[in-house]
């Protein structure tokens, strides 16, 4: 994972020749050598930080020849090159060898379709150097498999995403996804989520939902007899069931439309037939004698009020 502070360097450290650096960005590498990218100490940075020769990285370098270092190092030829020539090992910095060509041809995927940005955090390539490569493949024969390079905001947003994975992959809801990519569009969040799921082979927002749903009918099939009791109160199979009055209407109704119920004659016609109890009981006995929420209570004896008005 790369480490970058913009205005203060993370460390301090020594080059091959004991020189001191101001380090401001590092990564780790296959061949477990760290890489280094800063400013010399005490000298103002430019726009670009630029790869520090570390012993590490010298004795590294005398070990393995220049394919090999690419390779391990993550790093293009144009660096491996400059490294080696500075350290004794190579006496030419010759962009015609045939390491380059076969670089270039390994790695022409990205040089057509990544981001210029991209290719110089992690090769060190300018863009004007990734056009000449360009060329250069295009001379040979190679075409590139997308109409367009990938830009900019794309590249940083494919960022966000890598360096966000495993906590995408505990989201349990769309808003939590939109929060850490900072998206607004709930598709673009649903779709860059769904990538995630299925790059790391677990279930998606919309499986965990069907999943909800399922075990939620499943458990109201299974309490269907309790749930459908008309001997019992909404508040006391609640109680009994360790669930909300709320819950438990709507899985009654729920049930009663799985199983073609008859549905209750409309309301109005409810309130006309039970008129002498709306005016004569009080809310609470309205509630234990019809087995109504407070809310339906106070509604139907309101609806009483304006027709008879």
């Amino acid at each position: 994972m790369v480490k970058r502070y913009k205005n203060d360097p993370i460390k301090i450290i020594k080059d091959w020749q004991g020189e001191d650096w101001n380090v401001y960005e590092e990564r780790n590498t296959q061949a477990g050598v760290i890489i280094y990218k800063g400013w010399m100490y005490e000298r103002v940075a430019k726009s670009q930080y630029i790869y520090i020769l570390t012993s590490d990285l010298a004795e590294f370098l005398k070990k393995h020849d220049r394919a090999q270092s690419m390779k391990l190092l993550g790093l293009s030829v144009k660096i491996v090159t400059k490294f080696r020539r500075v350290l004794g090992l190579q006496k030419k910095y010759d962009y015609t060898l045939s390491t380059l060509r076969d670089w270039m041809l390994e790695h022409q995927d990205e040089l057509f379709n990544q981001s210029f940005q991209m290719l110089n955090e992690k090769y060190g390539l300018t863009q004007t150097e990734v056009t000449k490569y360009c060329t250069f493949l295009r001379k040979k024969g190679v075409q590139r498999s997308n109409k367009l390079r990938k830009n900019k905001i794309g590249y940083a947003n494919r960022r966000i995403v890598e360096n966000n994975k495993e906590a995408l992959a505990q989201c349990e809801n769309i808003f939590e996804v939109q929060s850490l990519l900072n998206k607004k569009n709930h598709r673009a969040a649903r779709y860059v989520h769904n990538q995630v799921c299925i790059e790391l082979g677990i279930p998606t927002l919309n499986d965990l939902r069907l999943q909800h749903l399922n075990e939620k009918k499943e458990w109201r099939l299974e309490h269907k007899e309790i749930i459908l009791n008309k001997q019992y109160s909404i508040k006391e199979i609640a109680i009994q069931l360790n669930k909300t009055k709320r819950e438990i209407l709507t899985a009654r109704s729920y049930l009663k439309e799985l199983f073609g119920v008859k549905k209750r004659v409309p309301i109005l016609n409810w309130v006309k037939e039970h008129q002498q109890d709306l005016n004569t009981l009080s809310i609470k006995e309205l509630c234990e004698k019809f087995n109504l929420t407070m809310g339906a209570a106070i509604y139907r004896r309101k609806l009483l009020k304006q027709n008879e008005t």
